[in-house]
């Protein structure tokens, strides 16, 4: 759990992140709530972001709510939910969902960092997407048996996943 201003970021397991108005002590109430493809074991907030662990799902990186973000009065929050882009990979194809449009990157990183390939760079309408990767770096080279992390960034919201290359 991860507190910050009005607002206590709860991990909770297989029902997600949950997000509690504890403005008031004597009636704590949920405000927001993200829902995970795994199960999420914890929360930091920081500098705008909230990082949420998702077990075999990797971490997750949302923009803040209340304090941790733009928006701060949690009165005129009461009904918000979390939207962010989701990000799952099945093999060598990689499922992503962005809730409105923008700029959209999707990138494969080694786990040094290094940048492996950039698989998309456009402009994309809110929708659902799929693409395969076909193992292959920006030269065109196989990669190395081993993880890679998949990161998509669409607007101020981004995604990561790993994937496991096997040889």
């Amino acid at each position: 759990m991860a507190v910050s201003g009005y607002y206590a970021y709860i991990a909770n397991w297989d029902s997600g992140l949950r997000i509690i108005n504890v403005s008031n002590p004597a009636s704590p109430n949920e405000v927001g709530y993200y829902n995970t493809p795994g199960n999420v074991g914890g929360v930091a907030v920081t500098g705008g972001y909230i990082y949420v662990a998702d077990g075999a799902n990797g971490l997750r990186i949302l923009q803040g709510y209340g304090p941790a973000g733009v928006e701060s009065d949690p009165l005129q929050n009461a009904n918000f939910k979390v939207q962010n882009v989701k990000l799952r990979v099945y093999g060598s194809t990689i499922e992503y969902s962005i809730p409105q449009g923008g700029n959209t990157s999707l990138k494969v990183y080694n786990l040094l960092g290094q940048e492996v390939n950039t698989l998309i760079r456009e402009n994309k309408t809110a929708g659902s997407y799929k693409i395969n990767w076909d193992g292959r770096d920006q030269s065109g080279r196989r990669v190395s048996s081993g993880v890679y992390l998949v990161h998509l960034k669409s607007g101020t919201q981004s995604a990561t996943a790993k994937m496991l290359v096997v040889r």
